[in-house]
Order: C-alpha cells, then sequence, then structure tokens
C-alpha cells in the first residue's frame, strides 16, 4: 500500500507546481506578516488596487495560527486582515466583489456594503478556486489527504453563493489539483492511474458543479499523452465548452516508438538537441479540451515560420495564466523567466510581447503571480536578487508594454528579512477597476 500511495503523491507533484509555485527553496520568498494588521470592517475595496494572500510554510517548525490577506494601494501602501489558517490560500477579484476562505469561514467584500463572514468550516489545505458566471458563486476545492486506509482521498467542495456556503465531502482516489470554470458548471483534471498497472498514468476529467449544483460525475479517463510532465494552472479559461491551457510534454526514447501516433503530429519533429537530456525529452503545448466530451487536442508550441519554440521545462511549469488569459483565439500566458507571450490557440504559433522581468540566472528565486483583464495583465513580482524590491507592474497585452508599476513599500523588507519567517504569499487578484484608481479617478 505504502508503494500504491508514493506512486500517487508522485504523479501529482508537476501539476502542481504550476498551481502553487512551490516554495521549499525554489519559488515565493518567505514573509513575515506581523505588522500593519486591520479589522476586515476597516477595508474599503473601492479603494484597493490589489491583493495577496500570505500563508504559513507548511515545512517551518512551528506554523502560526493566523494566515493573512495583503490588501495593497496604487501608491504602494498596504494593510493586513487575519485569516484563521489556510495553506495554499487562493483570492479571487470579480467586477461583483473579493473572494477568499480560511478553515473557518468564507469571506466576501463588495463595494458599498459591509464584509460578509460566513461560517464555513472546512480542511485546511486549498487545491483551488474557481468563480460561476454570475460573478459572485465561488467554488472552493480543499484537500483533505487520504483516507485512513490508504484506498481512497478526500476533497472538500464548497459552493459559496454569496449568502451561505454549501460544503460537499468528495470521496476521490487523487487529488484535484486543478479546475475549470464553463458557465454554471466546474470540471476537474487528475492524474490517476487504472488501479493495476501504476506505471499507466491516466487523466480523469470529470464534472464537480453542473448548472450551479454539485454533481460529480467522471466524464472520461484517458491515457495522458506522454507522462505526468503535464501542468496545468488551477483555473484555466473555457470559451464555448472549449477549455484551453498551455502544458508541458516528457518522455523517454520508448515514448517516442510507443506514441507518437497517438498525437495529433509528427512527435518527432519536434524533438531536438535543446529538448533532450540523455534518453529524456520534454517540451511545451497548448491544449484545448471539450467540456462535454472530454476530447483533448495537444499542439506543440511553434514560431512564425512553424519551427519549435524550445522552452526550459522547470520554466513552463512557473508559467502563469488564469480564467481571463484566453481572447477569442489568442491566449496570453506569463512564462516562467519573466516574460508575456501570446499563442494561437488553433496553430500554436507563439510571439513573446516582452521580456521585462527576465531573469537569466535564478529564475527559480523569483516570485510571479499574473492577474489577467481584458486588456491587461498585473505582475507581481520580487526575487531574491533584489531584496528591496516588491513591484505590481501593469502591462498592455497587445503591445507588451508597461502601463504603470506600483511599488509595495515596505512589504520587501518583510518578504526578504532576516529571522525566523514563515509566511509566504500564496496567490494574488486585481480589482476590476484598477486603471481608475491608478489614472486618479473616482471609482
Amino acid at each position: 500500500m505504502m508503494h500504491r500511495i508514493s506512486q500517487r503523491v508522485r504523479a501529482s507533484v508537476y501539476i502542481l507546481l504550476s498551481l502553487v509555485l512551490i516554495a521549499s527553496g525554489a519559488g515565493c520568498s518567505r514573509l513575515d506578516a506581523s505588522r500593519k494588521t486591520v479589522a476586515l470592517d476597516q477595508i474599503d475595496i473601492s479603494k484597493v488596487y490589489a491583493a495577496a494572500y500570505l500563508v504559513p510554510q507548511r515545512a517551518s517548525a512551528t506554523i502560526p495560527e493566523n494566515t493573512y490577506m495583503a490588501f495593497i494601494y496604487a501608491d504602494g501602501s498596504y494593510r493586513l486582515v487575519k485569516t484563521k489558517d489556510m495553506e495554499y490560500g487562493k483570492v479571487s477579484w470579480t467586477p461583483k466583489g473579493l473572494f477568499f476562505a480560511d478553515k473557518d469561514n468564507d469571506y466576501w467584500l463588495a463595494e458599498g456594503q459591509k464584509p460578509k463572514v460566513v461560517p464555513s468550516p472546512k480542511v485546511d489545505t486549498q487545491d483551488t478556486l474557481g468563480v460561476l458566471q454570475d460573478n459572485i458563486t465561488h467554488v472552493g476545492v480543499y484537500n483533505g489527504g487520504f483516507t485512513e486506509d490508504g484506498k481512497g482521498y478526500n476533497e472538500d467542495i464548497v459552493l459559496f453563493d454569496g449568502q451561505k456556503a454549501e460544503k460537499h465531502r468528495f470521496l476521490t482516489d487523487h487529488p484535484v489539483p486543478s479546475i475549470s470554470v464553463c458557465g454554471s458548471s466546474v470540471y476537474a483534471y487528475q492524474l490517476t492511474d487504472d488501479g493495476v498497472n501504476l506505471s499507466r498514468e491516466l487523466i480523469r476529467f470529470s464534472s464537480l458543479i453542473v448548472d450551479n449544483h454539485y454533481h460529480p460525475r467522471t466524464i472520461r479517463t484517458r491515457d495522458n499523452i506522454l507522462s505526468s510532465d503535464n501542468g496545468i494552472v488551477h483555473n484555466a479559461p473555457c470559451s464555448n465548452d472549449s477549455i484551453v491551457f498551455i502544458s508541458g510534454q516528457g518522455g523517454n526514447s520508448s515514448t517516442i516508438k510507443q506514441k507518437h501516433n497517438d498525437l495529433d503530429y509528427d512527435l518527432r519533429r519536434f524533438l531536438t538537441a535543446e529538448d533532450t537530456e540523455g534518453d529524456n525529452f520534454s517540451y511545451a503545448t497548448i491544449e484545448q479540451w471539450d467540456a462535454k466530451t472530454g476530447n483533448r487536442r495537444v499542439l506543440p508550441l511553434v514560431d512564425e515560420e512553424a519551427r519549435p519554440v524550445h522552452f526550459q521545462e522547470n520554466q513552463i511549469g512557473y508559467s502563469q495564466y488564469d480564467s481571463h488569459s484566453l481572447h477569442g483565439d489568442q491566449f496570453y500566458w506569463w512564462y516562467g523567466d519573466g516574460g508575456l507571450l501570446r499563442t494561437d490557440v488553433n496553430s500554436g504559433k507563439t510571439v513573446r510581447l516582452n521580456r521585462t522581468h527576465y531573469q537569466k540566472d535564478n529564475w527559480s528565486r523569483s516570485c510571479f503571480w499574473a492577474s489577467f483583464s481584458d486588456k491587461t495583465v498585473d505582475v507581481w513580482y520580487h526575487h531574491i536578487n533584489e531584496p528591496n524590491r516588491v513591484t505590481i507592474t501593469r502591462q498592455d497585452l497587445d503591445t507588451g508594454k508597461t502601463i504603470n508599476t506600483i511599488e509595495v513599500k515596505g512589504l520587501e523588507k518583510i518578504i526578504h528579512g532576516a529571522g525566523d519567517s514563515n509566511t509566504i504569499d500564496r496567490s494574488f487578484a486585481v480589482n476590476p477597476r484598477a486603471e481608475k484608481l491608478i489614472s486618479g479617478q473616482k471609482v
């Protein structure tokens, strides 16, 4: 049984890289959230530019009872609000309001209203978060770990509609690190196996929410095309029931012989010395999934001459995109080395728009969170080599040019401070009306 559990854990590690930018030495830096703390009702979100969830690092010898939500203003100042312990905590900001959760409550902040704190007990580790098309109803997925006998896996699925929280215990066999929202339905991805051959990795595609109601159902289970080196973010965009995301594929020489005929292209054409390391290889792809049938199309990323675009495998794992990344047939994403890209979903053609945060060395010591909108992307950034800076940079999606940069004043002293701090930044969201805040207009 221990062998089976270790196989399951290993199979989910890579997919979680994109999800949480794992901070075990490489990833987002530590924080000491001990100052500028206020009560939640003192926050007027109409004046707040962005929010970031600050969460204790589980590897720490001592785990603080409180986690924090940081509310950041356009002038670079910030305030902290205590929450109640939520590892990998997520935050979502829609035109209707801001949502986050901890192990005891769900929180909803809307402009001109008192904050709503709704009792919602749940396990204290969050996998992912999505919002339905009404821009109010949120679906949180929380990781309860293996069952006592080791044969199953527990996930809490919490549906919050702005007034109340409805929790369901989802008994499955593997974690649910990734979801996509299509209208009023939520779909989940899980790496799994067939229960017999543990080396045969499968992807289970399931519904969790259908038309606003909890309705778990497996839609399709299919062979993972190559290996577990397939990573997706926590909330890939969906349009007309078509889910789109960037992924990384990998394998070895035997994979090429056995599986390349199952792909929508000739795999061997895309493998060069830049992709291979000994007997192994990796390259980047864009995927489209049909939410109703589970049918899947995978295309490699290419340049304007249809030549393979080569990326470092680990940097694909650190890439960022969200539910607002898909604009028509163009997919916008933030690459792990510090730049903005655009990929055509029908051809895989990929164009680099900028490299404003490029890090040739020590890129894995960077922390990036990217929040996309219809016209812009906001990038939360800090790096071990720049200990005096924590920034939020707004960029134009059409041109890649920088519109505005906010330096978060004082936060760098907490992030890069000495001592036994053990809290890290786990997620980031931007006010949909942020443009008016930086232009000085009244919201």
